[in-house]
């Protein structure tokens, strides 16, 4: 039996704000983005700003919101 590691509640928000982060970025530099993916990238866009806010530090905090106000521009 594969034992599972156990991860903290810090590692779960970084990870998270990580992982929607770069979903993010590939999102905004698909040219034929549908309406579903528009959807998935402000809403990832908030998440990721949310697990750093969690967690993150200024720098952090600074990126996803800009990273938020970029995708409602587009």
């Amino acid at each position: 039996m594969v034992e599972e590691k156990k991860y903290t509640e810090k590692e779960c928000h970084r990870k998270f704000a990580v992982d929607c982060f770069n979903l993010v970025w590939t999102l905004i530099d698909k040219k034929d983005r549908t309406k579903e993916e528009d959807d998935k990238m402000v809403h990832a866009a908030h998440a990721s700003r949310f697990h750093w806010g969690e967690i993150g530090t200024s720098l952090e905090f600074e990126r996803g919101e800009w990273q938020i106000s970029s995708v409602h521009r587009r």
